[in-house]
């Protein structure tokens, strides 16, 4: 029988699936990242190419390196370290391959602020350690922190929430089913686990790469698609 959860257990837990919750109303379901892009060109065309896409960006592309950002500055808020969490941010800003990716990063991690400082309290502990125009990975890691989610728990929850958000996009654009959709997300549980891992096992000091440059591609690209439901 499992044991009940403590009350700081459930505020943890209710924490981490507020940020991983794709209603959270920080805009990311104006955003394709450069989904919309490459369905367009047909490189995205059905359950099996979208699984695919979705893969290689957290094997190798954006959501590798938002996952390793996640994992560190989420210790650096923990630490209460304010030039560890800044450092973080900018080399995120220093990572972001394309000029929209850079704008919608910077955009959500707006709105999120905001959104925390509504909440009372909600924005108190965090917002001394957030640099200017901070990336929504960044005030994600450090709500996460502050919410006392562990940080393997906090970067899968956040790639849970990249992804969820990707998927409906997906299931709009393809179009999929809600059955195909939500097999979609199943499947990429194994790629988060071991996304996540990576993340927290990589040291600081190591490069942090990625060559997804199909999807940042796309990215550039899509202000040049005549006609567009999301802005990048």
């Amino acid at each position: 029988m499992l044991n009940s959860p403590t009350a700081t257990d459930a505020a943890s837990l209710i924490g981490l699936l507020t940020i991983a919750s794709a209603a959270l109303p920080v805009g990311a379901f104006v955003y394709s990242s450069g989904l919309e892009m490459s369905v367009a060109a047909g490189d995205v065309h059905d359950e099996e190419s979208l699984l695919a896409w979705l893969g290689d960006a957290l094997d190798a592309g954006g959501a590798a390196v938002e996952s390793a950002i996640v994992a560190r500055v989420h210790c650096a808020c923990e630490a209460r370290d304010r030039d560890e969490v800044s450092r973080w941010d900018h080399e995120l800003t220093a990572l972001r391959d394309s000029e929209e990716i850079l704008a919608q990063s910077r955009a959500m991690g707006g709105a999120l602020v905001r959104l925390l400082r509504a909440e009372r309290d909600g924005a108190a502990g965090i917002e001394p350690f957030l640099p200017v125009e901070p990336h929504f990975a960044t005030v994600a890691a450090c709500a996460l922190a502050s919410f006392g989610v562990e940080r393997e728990a906090a970067v899968i929850g956040y790639l849970h929430g990249w992804a969820t958000n990707l998927v409906v996009t997906g299931s709009k654009l393809i179009p999929l089913g809600q059955t195909r959709a939500h097999r979609v997300l199943r499947e990429l549980a194994g790629p988060i686990a071991r996304c996540a891992e990576r993340a927290c096992d990589l040291h600081d000091e190591s490069p942090f790469e990625q060559c997804a440059w199909g999807a940042s591609l796309a990215s550039m690209e899509h202000e040049v698609l005549y006609t567009r439901l999301f802005k990048s």
